[in-house]
């Protein structure tokens, strides 16, 4: 956990996480739990703060997303999808049931819907470079194994901030920065209202103060002497009036190939491994467990999947670790020993298994 004291004993403490991430969850759970902040702020619309309390409500099935829209101009709208396993949630959840105060905390819907101009995204060529150094294929399979199926959470958020600092010093500006655009700033903007809403918490009497947010933001929250600046970018934005409601929403379009820009890949695997973190299995019951599942699905479509099949399989995708020099079998793996076991070669039964079981199917209810 990161604290920053200032003069009068004030603290806040800066949570980076991934959107959605079933071992950021999980870490943030029981970091806050320790922690017992004063105030919870979580990256998200203030213009949403109301909807908060409707979180809890026992009628209310995740997924469901934040909308924020333009009674105006009803095309224009914003969507902020949630699921049980996502840090925004827990952070929700844990506020409301220790009857502690919680507030969106970023730039406010109904700025940046006056404007046509979106904040720029963090470019990913450096986040390639890392997993290419770790000897991983990719990013998003370096983080799934030290973050999100990682079981010793102690220092995680300490090792983000790091990791995320030094991302940001090797990150290029952003291409619309170098051509004099507006991206770029609109992005300083959401960071500098984080900052402001850590800021007025303090105003308010709060002493321990909480942010949950996208990892690449957390090392720009540590610094609060900017309040200055802060103003200066924050003075004279445009603004259109905005409403908020609850929506339900499926895991098909939380995941990333739906255009949701924080979307995951495998929504159905994460909850997965979200669930068997709840139970408390190890990580080979976890990857036994998802191959169980796999092995039933098949025998209902008629398939001929054996426990035989399943003991198999795993021993497969460890081996297929082992080699790859990696610590336990990532999806990656798991799915090489089902296509090579479980489906005999057969690759299309692939199709199915992703729609039903990796991406997921599950919908939400409001």
């Amino acid at each position: 956990i990161v604290i920053v004291t200032s003069d009068n004993k004030q603290q806040h403490f800066v949570f980076g996480i991934r959107h959605h991430g079933p071992g950021s969850a999980m870490a943030l759970r029981g970091a806050l739990e320790k922690l017992d902040p004063d105030i919870i702020l979580i990256e998200g619309p203030p213009d949403g703060n109301e909807m908060i309390p409707w979180i809890n409500h026992p009628q209310m099935v995740l997924p469901a997303a934040l909308l924020i829209y333009r009674p105006d101009k009803l095309q224009s709208a914003a969507y902020y999808p949630y699921t049980d396993l996502s840090s925004e949630t827990q952070a929700m959840r844990i506020a409301l049931q220790n009857e502690r105060p919680v507030r969106f905390a970023d730039l406010e819907q109904k700025y940046l819907m006056a404007v046509e101009t979106r904040p720029s995204m963090p470019d990913q060529d450096p986040f390639q470079t890392l997993a290419e150094a770790t000897g991983h294929r990719s990013y998003e399979e370096w983080w799934n194994l030290a973050i999100e199926q990682r079981r010793d959470s102690t220092a995680v958020f300490e090792a983000v901030l790091e990791l995320m600092s030094a991302l940001r010093d090797a990150a290029p500006p952003p291409a619309d920065e170098e051509e004099g655009g507006e991206g770029a700033v609109w992005a300083e903007r959401r960071e500098a209202s984080m900052r402001q809403a850590i800021r007025s918490a303090f105003a308010a009497g709060y002493e321990r103060v909480a942010f949950v947010c996208g990892a690449w933001h957390a090392p720009a929250l540590l610094d609060l002497s900017t309040e200055k600046e802060d103003q200066e970018i924050l003075n004279g934005l445009p603004e259109v009036e905005v409403e908020a409601t609850w929506v339900p929403w499926t895991y098909g379009r939380l995941a990333m190939r739906s255009g949701y820009g924080a979307g995951i890949r495998s929504p159905g695997w994460y909850s997965h491994l979200w669930n068997r973190a709840l139970a408390g299995d190890s990580v080979r019951d976890t990857a036994a467990g998802w191959l169980s599942r796999v092995s039933a699905h098949l025998r209902e479509q008629g398939f001929y999947a054996s426990p035989a099949h399943v003991i198999e399989a795993l021993r497969l995708a460890e081996a297929l670790a082992a080699l790859r020099r990696l610590p336990f079998p990532d999806l990656p793996e798991l799915n090489e020993a089902v296509v090579s076991v479980l489906c005999e070669g057969d690759g299309a039964q692939m199709d199915l298994i992703r729609r039903k079981l990796i991406v997921g199917e599950r919908m939400g209810m409001v």
